[in-house]
Order: structure tokens, then C-alpha cells, then sequence
């Protein structure tokens, strides 16, 4: 009877100190995504507490190769978005050059590999247009055991207005030390290259 008493308190000691544990792993979330925010603009949309680690999460969901592709989740999930995916490539990538131009020069010597993403995607909302053109670049700007950053652009330039702003996303990876697990962020900012009426 000791015995089992004993397993008892053992496992609900481990409960309470597994629970403490995600407590301090959402804290940490909550103050990590708030230091990591780089710009006053740029808005946390999401914080997850993965059961990979960073090398794990890029050799599955980001490598050329890998069983999750960004373009098979678009594929299986919006019927109506023609998308296609290349291959990493060292340093920027080459974007569309009939586009505005975007200042890259702060990314440019951080930039470690990157990829052009095109495609048309389906519009809804807006006059006199029901399909644009899609164009996505991915910038890894650092991809260490603790850390991975990767900065896109999003851009829809046959939507009204859409050569005066694009949407830059910013998804930080932060390994959780002594353990197999990982903490991610995803910011986004809509950046606009001049004044328009709907920018405010």
C-alpha cells in the first residue's frame, strides 16, 4: 500500500511539474513575442508551442524535399490558388523586376537562402477584379540549433492598388533549451510604398 501510495504522489508530482512547466513555456511565449517585435507595425498573429525542434521543423515543412510542402497544404486547402513552388537558392532571390522594387538592403547581407513563389489566386471584395497574380519570396535570415528567422513578401499586384503595398511576414523559431520542443511567432506588417486612400 506504501508502495502505491508512493506511485501516486510520484505521478501527481509530475503532473503539477509538467503543468508548471507549459506555464512557464506560455509566459516565456507571451514575453518573447513581445520582445521580439521589431516595429510597432508589425503584429503578432500567432504563437505556438511545437513538439519539434527547429531542425526537425525545416527538414519537414520548409526543405526542398520535405513531406509538407507549402505548395501541397495550398493545393489540398484552396482549390481556386494556382501556386508554384522553387527551390532554395544561396542569398536573395531575383523577384519580379515589373513590380515596385522592395528596400531589401538590411536583409541582403543576412539573407542565407531564398526562393521565389508565384502563382494567381482567386479575389473576392474587390471591384472589377476576380483573380491577381501571387508572388511570395522566402528569406531564411538565420537558421542556427536555437534560433530560425525567415522573412516573406507577399504581394497581389493586380488587386486595386496593389503595386503600392505588399505584406511582409516574419515567422521567428526559438529552440526550448533541454528539450525537444520549440517556440514559434509570426508577425505580419503591410508596407506601403506611398500614401493610398485605404491605408488608414
Amino acid at each position: 500500500k506504501k508502495s502505491k501510495s508512493l506511485i501516486l504522489q510520484t505521478e501527481d508530482v509530475k503532473e503539477i511539474f509538467e503543468e508548471e512547466v507549459e506555464v512557464r513555456l506560455v509566459m516565456r511565449v507571451e514575453v518573447t513575442a513581445s520582445a521580439e517585435a521589431k516595429e510597432e507595425t508589425e503584429e503578432l498573429l500567432h504563437t505556438e508551442i511545437l513538439n519539434i525542434s527547429i531542425a526537425q521543423y525545416w527538414k519537414n515543412f520548409l526543405e526542398t524535399s520535405c513531406p509538407f510542402t507549402l505548395k501541397e497544404f495550398i493545393e489540398e486547402h484552396k482549390k481556386d490558388f494556382e501556386f508554384h513552388q522553387e527551390d532554395w537558392k544561396d542569398g536573395p532571390a531575383t523577384e519580379n523586376p515589373d513590380l515596385p522594387k522592395i528596400d531589401t538592403s538590411e536583409l541582403d547581407s543576412k539573407t542565407l537562402k531564398s526562393r521565389f513563389n508565384h502563382g494567381v489566386v482567386k479575389v473576392t471584395g474587390a471591384p472589377f477584379v476576380s483573380r491577381s497574380r501571387y508572388f511570395k519570396t522566402q528569406r531564411v535570415v538565420c537558421q542556427t540549433e536555437e534560433r530560425f528567422e525567415m522573412v516573406s513578401f507577399n504581394r497581389t499586384p493586380d488587386v486595386p492598388y496593389g503595386n503600392d503595398f505588399y505584406l511582409q511576414e516574419r515567422h521567428v523559431l526559438l529552440s526550448v533549451k533541454n528539450a525537444n520542443r520549440s517556440i514559434i511567432l509570426a508577425y505580419n506588417k503591410p508596407t506601403f510604398f506611398k500614401n493610398v486612400l485605404f491605408k488608414n
